[in-house]
């Protein structure tokens, strides 16, 4: 599968209702999985796995276009998602990938919504703060899933 890029968007996750959104950090990823597929196969239902990257200005506003170091990050984090896609389909769980630019809170609402999951999984660092978890989830309305990575 071929990723495209359009504006910082990967090829859109299709509109699953009901879908898992799991939204993590490409190193938290590996450790999520056993969660995610378990609830998966519990709901009888998609993953769609999502990770965000800063804008392409946000390091070097003056690096317009995007750079190769941000395009790089892009690909990178495409590889990782089907990677982890693969292993997710290798337990019976149909999965998508989507790799969006933004803010991570703002394109986890986005996402929720554009896909209409039913449910978010996210991981939770060990040092990190509730508010940091509170920023992510803000105005999500849909059950939320904190794993400890």
């Amino acid at each position: 599968m071929q990723a495209t890029i359009n504006n910082g968007v990967s090829e859109p996750a299709p509109v699953v209702p009901g879908a898992i959104l799991v939204a993590a950090g490409l190193s938290e990823i590996p450790r999520l999985l056993p969660h995610v597929v378990a609830e998966a196969r519990s709901a009888h239902t998609h993953v769609a796995l999502l990770h965000s990257i800063l804008p392409s200005g946000a390091e070097a506003p003056e690096a317009n276009p995007p750079s190769t170091a941000w395009f790089k990050m892009f690909r990178d984090a495409r590889v990782i998602l089907l990677g982890a896609a693969r292993q997710i389909e290798s337990h019976g769980v149909a999965c998508s990938t989507c790799v969006r630019e933004g803010d991570a809170g703002e394109v986890i609402r986005a996402e929720l919504a554009r896909i209409q999951a039913s449910k978010l999984i996210i991981a939770r660092p060990a040092r990190a703060e509730a508010a940091e978890i509170g920023d992510l989830t803000a105005g999500v309305d849909v059950p939320v899933i904190a794993v400890e990575v």
